[in-house]
C-alpha cells in the first residue's frame, strides 16, 4: 500500500466553494484513473455526496469512530482520502487533529496531508489563516483564492491580501477562478460531474446539459482550474509515493 495522502479541504467562512474545489479534485483524479474516496463533514445532507455518492461517505468529524475511519483506512482502500469540512469547523477539527496526533503522524512521515484552505476577497476570510499558521508545519499548506463573482479584490487590494498570506510560495496559490452563473446552475439541475457536463456530446440541444454554449463555459472554467491544479503540482504531492505517473484525461 502507497504511503496515505490526506487532502482537507476548508475553511470557517461559509459559501466560499468549499465542496466545489471538492468536487473539481475528485474529478481530477478520476480523470488520472486513479480511485479517492472521500468523506463528506455536512451531516445530516452532504452536497459532496450528492454528485459524487459511489466515493464518499457522510461522517460526523468529531465522532471517534468516523474520525477511525477517515484517518484509519484498510489496507486495500484508495491511497488518497479527501475530507470536506463543513462550514465554522475547520479551525476546530485542525485542533482536535493535533491534540489526538494526527497531524504529528504527518509531520514524521507516516502519511501526508495536503490543506486546502479557501479564502474569499475578504479581510475576514483572509484573517483565517493567521489562525491556520499554527498547523502549516505539519501539512502541505495550500492558500485557495475562491473568486466571487467578478470581484476583483485579489487584484485590487494586493497590500491586504500580502499581509495575510504573503509567506505563501506562488506554487502554493490557487487560483479558482470564476464560472458563468447560468452554466453552474446548469451543473447543479443537472447532479452532473462538471467533467461529464463538459465533454457531452448529444447533438440534441434540449435541456440545459444540452446547450453547448453551457457546456462551453464549464469546459473552460474547469480546463483552467485543472491547469491550477498541474501548475501547482497537486499530482506529484498526491501521488509521489506511487510508482508510476498517471497520463490525465483532457477535459
Amino acid at each position: 500500500m502507497a504511503k496515505p495522502t490526506f487532502i482537507l479541504v476548508g475553511a470557517d467562512k461559509g459559501g466560499v466553494g468549499k465542496t466545489t474545489l471538492s468536487r473539481t479534485i475528485i474529478e481530477y483524479f478520476n480523470a488520472l484513473n486513479l480511485p479517492v474516496r472521500a468523506f463528506d463533514t455536512e451531516t445530516p445532507y452532504g452536497a459532496l455526496q450528492r454528485y459524487h455518492p459511489d466515493c464518499t461517505e457522510l461522517v460526523d468529524i468529531f465522532s471517534t469512530i468516523d474520525q477511525r475511519k477517515i484517518f484509519e483506512p484498510d489496507s486495500d482502500a484508495p491511497s488518497i482520502t479527501l475530507v470536506d469540512f463543513r462550514a465554522g469547523t475547520f479551525l476546530q477539527t485542525l485542533a482536535t487533529l493535533k491534540d489526538i496526533g494526527i497531524l504529528a503522524q504527518a509531520e514524521d512521515g507516516h502519511f501526508d496531508i495536503l490543506l486546502m484552505h479557501l479564502v474569499a476577497p475578504t479581510v475576514v476570510s483572509l484573517g483565517e489563516q493567521l489562525d491556520v499558521a499554527e498547523f502549516k508545519t505539519s501539512c502541505d499548506h495550500f492558500v485557495v483564492q475562491a473568486h466571487a463573482g467578478k470581484s476583483v479584490f485579489f487584484e485590487e487590494q494586493k497590500d491586504v491580501v500580502r499581509k495575510y498570506i504573503g509567506d505563501v510560495r506562488p506554487e502554493r496559490i490557487i487560483k479558482v477562478p470564476t464560472i458563468n452563473q447560468m452554466a453552474m446552475e446548469a451543473v447543479d439541475i443537472t447532479g452532473s460531474h462538471f467533467f461529464d457536463f463538459a465533454t457531452d456530446v448529444d447533438t440534441d440541444l434540449k435541456g440545459p446539459q444540452k446547450s453547448l454554449v453551457l457546456r462551453g463555459y464549464v469546459k473552460t472554467w474547469l480546463s483552467a482550474l485543472w491547469d491550477e491544479f498541474d501548475r501547482v503540482g497537486l499530482r506529484d504531492v498526491a501521488l509521489q509515493n506511487l510508482n508510476f505517473q498517471p497520463k490525465l484525461e483532457q477535459v
